[in-house]
């Protein structure tokens, strides 16, 4: 019965020590890039989303850091930018995306992308 005790002490003090050392469990050296702070995180590239109240579908860019940056559609739907006002003020902090109208136009940002991008289904698009 010792012999185990003795054994089991042993085995919970390497395995301690070894998540002490390193909370991963890996070494720092094979850990691939990612968005900082999450390492294995995906960074989405480009993606399509179907938008302006399903009428129109939008190619959307993002960089490395995961910030949109360039958004993309086919005619008959339009892409605009420009200011976003609300009851005469500016939107100021809109991190996804927000359809108005009647279902016509989704917009994105700002800040990121500044000024907004939108997805129309005519124009005149913000």
């Amino acid at each position: 019965m010792k012999p185990k005790l003795m054994f089991l002490a042993m085995f919970a003090a390497v395995l301690s020590l070894s998540c002490v050392s390193n909370s991963r469990g890996v070494s720092a050296e094979t850990k691939e890039l990612g968005v900082p702070g999450y390492p294995f995180r995906p960074i989405t590239l480009t993606r399509t989303a179907l938008v302006a109240g399903g009428k129109c579908l939008a190619k959307l860019t993002y960089n490395k850091s995961g910030d949109l940056i360039s958004v993309e559609t086919d005619p008959p739907c339009v892409v605009g930018q420009g200011p976003l006002v609300v009851n005469g003020q500016a939107l100021q902090d809109n991190p996804d995306s927000i359809t108005f109208g009647t279902g016509t136009t989704t917009c994105y940002g700002p800040p990121i992308p500044s000024p907004p991008r939108c997805v129309c289904t005519r124009t005149p698009c913000p």
